[in-house]
């Protein structure tokens, strides 16, 4: 089980999933954020360890909503990510 955190901005939506067992996380499995909405979009995101796993464009004059969809289908596609 895990608990994602979103942060949304006018141009930019930042977040970080983090583990839900018995005690809190103190730390993130993943985050990043997806800049440059309603222009470039880009998600990039890191591992626990702060590396870099994702460096990938969206579709140009990408919104909130369809970014927030993408983040979805990426972290989905790339459960190894998210335990």
């Amino acid at each position: 089980k895990t608990i994602l955190t979103i942060n949304a901005g006018s141009s930019s939506i930042k977040f970080a999933l983090y583990a839900f067992d018995a005690a809190l996380a103190r730390h993130p499995l993943l985050g990043g954020q997806i800049d440059g909405l309603g222009a470039t979009a880009k998600l990039v995101a890191k591992n626990e360890a702060g590396e870099r796993i994702a460096d990938d464009a969206l579709p140009q004059g990408i919104g909130h909503a369809e970014a927030f969809a993408a983040l979805l289908a990426w972290i989905d596609a790339h459960p190894q990510n998210s335990r």
